[in-house]
C-alpha cells in the first residue's frame, strides 16, 4: 500500500514539475480495501490526507469487496476515509480505465 502511494505522489510530482496534466484513480479492491479502510488500514494516516496533498488524485473502493466485508462482519459495513467513494466493482472499474486509454500500473 505504500508502494501505491509512492508510485502516485512520484508521478505526480513528475507530472506537475513537467508542468503537464494528469489524473489518477487508486482502485482498491480485496484485501487492498483495507488500505481505505479506518479500523484497518496500515497506511491510514498517510491516506487521508493524500487528495488534498496530491492533486488529482481519485482513490475507489469495490463495492463488491465492500458487500463481502459487511456480510463477514454480521452486516456492518466497513467505515472507509472521508475520500474515498465506492465503485459497483473494482475489476471492472480497472477494465473501464483501461477501454478508455488510461495506464493501468499495478505496483
Amino acid at each position: 500500500m505504500t508502494k501505491v502511494l509512492n508510485v502516485a505522489a512520484n508521478l505526480a510530482k513528475g507530472r506537475l514539475e513537467a508542468g503537464q496534466e494528469y489524473e489518477i484513480e487508486i482502485v482498491s479492491f480485496n484485501a487492498g480495501l483495507h488500505m481505505l479502510r479506518v479500523d484497518t488500514s496500515p497506511v491510514l494516516e498517510r491516506i487521508q490526507g493524500f487528495t488534498a496533498s496530491v492533486p488529482n488524485v481519485t482513490l475507489s473502493a469495490c463495492g463488491n469487496t465492500i458487500a463481502g466485508m459487511t456480510r463477514k462482519a454480521g452486516g456492518k459495513a466497513p467505515a472507509l476515509i472521508g475520500d474515498a467513494h465506492v465503485v459497483p466493482a473494482g475489476v471492472v472499474r480497472l477494465m473501464e480505465l483501461d477501454a478508455q486509454g488510461w495506464f493501468v500500473i499495478r505496483p
